[in-house]
């Protein structure tokens, strides 16, 4: 029997690779000649990011640089500053992909090490953990009309990872040091901390707003250690093919290369800070997709081969958002007599396990009970379960957090951090690809009984006798597709 049907194609874009890659980097830095001679390293930390990632020729190809911070002591002990910059490319070969794969690459910093050889050339060791998450498009056929059958479908709605994109944001400011402090000598460290505040998605562009706050530790002209703090607001307005006010866009901001200047004024009675650099907004583009799903089908009356495919759905759930408070307690190894500064980082946010696993950098500058400068460093896991969902992506950032010395030897952090991230519950579902029907007739009586048991859908009954859905439900007054008790059914014949 020739059947007139029609097809749709369930299309989306699925995880088809999910890759952890440790890199190691050794480099050779040596002091530019204006700087004075390294005396001893107070901090070498090294953070690494990624400027593009694209796929060619089936290999991931993520181009980044690592930035080197070091903070170190000339003969007379007095507290100096300087970055250097490297440029990277790791490739990764990847199984064969479509034209239309993308791929997701982010950075967690693991570790610095270094060895001074001289006064003006230090060795370092870096090593980090390139995260790779490939996207590709898929395509399940699906029958969506045929004449004379009988359909079981159903509408889901579906959370879809659209693109991912990086952007750089150019920062270029400069503001004053505090009134208090007798002018700047030299800044020594800084930290910033930025947070998404803002972002609108309309046709084909976004607008993004990030306030950073900043933090300058500087010594002044008395060789006194000063802070400097300062918040601005940098934006964008961004180009996305594709996206609409519709799009949900979740958004992670990495630190870049960033510049720290310090600008005496003529009377040397203050000063200023010249902060310039960058930093780059990774962009996840997640859209909703309303899918019609046939499981199943039949013709009344009429043998049928049905062919099915397989299809893994992602039914759309609310979006979590969670705001949680955390106090962590940090060891030192050397006797505290005061704080400088301390600086978070989150370093990492996953999903394994059911578990949303997010990795914090706790770095510490003090001096201790000898009146030095020293450095301590340590990466904390903290978790947030998530029940019954999985994670498509998510972004953390840390809202606030403050400190408090407990003992000469701990320090108790206070952290607020809030965790946003778009959800769906897989699924995987059996979707009937084809229908196929001969001239053989189902020879069935006028009347059946059927013992039906609790559980049991109308659909697979009336299927298996090769009979109309609604005349069951007629006949046996029921308006559920599943029955809730044991129950006999009559079965009209047709």
């Amino acid at each position: 029997m020739e059947l007139e049907k029609k097809y749709s194609c369930l299309t989306k874009n699925r995880l088809v690779i999910n890759r952890s890659v440790n890199v190691d980097k050794n480099y050779q830095e040596t002091l530019e000649a204006y700087l004075e001679d390294l005396h001893r390293v107070i901090r070498c930390e090294c953070h690494s990011y990624v400027t593009s990632c694209d796929i060619v020729d089936s290999t991931a190809v993520v181009e980044g640089k690592s930035e080197i911070c070091l903070t170190y002591t000339n003969a007379d002990g007095e507290l100096l500053y300087t970055e250097f910059i490297e440029d990277f490319t790791e490739k990764t070969a990847l199984d064969s992909l479509s034209e239309f794969a993308f791929v997701v690459g982010d950075i967690s910093d693991k570790y610095t090490n270094f060895r001074v050889i001289n006064q003006r050339r230090i060795d370092i060791h870096t090593s980090f953990c390139l995260n790779l998450k490939v996207y590709d498009k898929i395509s399940c056929p699906c029958v969506n009309e045929c004449d004379g059958s009988r359909l079981n479908s159903y509408s889901v709605k579906e959370q879809n990872v659209q693109n991912y994109i990086l952007r750089k944001l150019e920062i270029d400011e400069e503001f004053p040091i505090p009134d208090n402090s007798n002018g700047i000598k030299r800044v020594f460290c800084y930290d910033i901390n930025p947070c998404v505040t803002d972002s609108k998605a309309i046709k084909d562009k976004i607008f993004i707003k990030v306030k950073v706050d900043t933090k300058v530790l500087y010594t002044d002209n008395d060789n006194k250690t000063c802070c400097a703090k300062y918040t601005f607001d940098v934006s964008k307005i961004c180009d996305i093919s594709g996206i609409d006010e519709n799009s949900k866009c979740f958004i992670k901001i990495n630190e870049g290369s960033l510049f720290v200047k310090a600008k005496s004024c003529a009377d040397d009675t203050g000063g200023r800070i010249e902060l310039y650099g960058d930093i780059y907004a990774c962009i996840t583009v997640v859209n909703e997709i309303d899918s019609t799903i046939v499981t199943d089908g039949y013709i009344v009356g009429y043998q049928v081969e049905n062919n099915y495919s397989s299809y893994v759905c992602s039914k759309k759930c609310d979006d979590l958002t969670v705001k949680k408070n955390e106090r962590l307690t940090l060891k030192i190894n050397s006797e505290i007599k005061s704080v400088l500064d301390l600086s978070l980082k989150i370093n990492e946010c996953v999903c394994k396990n059911k578990k949303i696993i997010i990795q914090i950098s706790f770095r510490l500058m003090y001096t201790n009970a000898e009146g030095k400068t020293e450095f301590f460093e340590e990466i904390k896991e903290l978790e947030h379960s998530v029940e019954n969902a999985d994670m498509l992506c998510a972004v953390a950032e840390i809202k606030s957090y403050d400190y408090n010395i407990v003992s000469d030897y701990s320090v108790d952090v206070n952290l607020n951090y809030e965790i946003i991230s778009a959800m769906a519950v897989q699924e995987e579902i059996r979707v009937l690809s084809d229908i196929l029907c001969d001239d053989n007739v189902v020879k069935a009586p006028a009347l059946t009984l059927y013992f039906a048991k609790t559980g049991e859908r109308l659909w697979d009954i009336a299927k298996s006798f090769s009979s109309d859905i609604d005349l069951i439900k007629k006949e046996n007054e029921l308006t559920d597709d599943k029955l809730e008790s044991n129950k006999i059914i009559v079965i009209p014949g047709l």
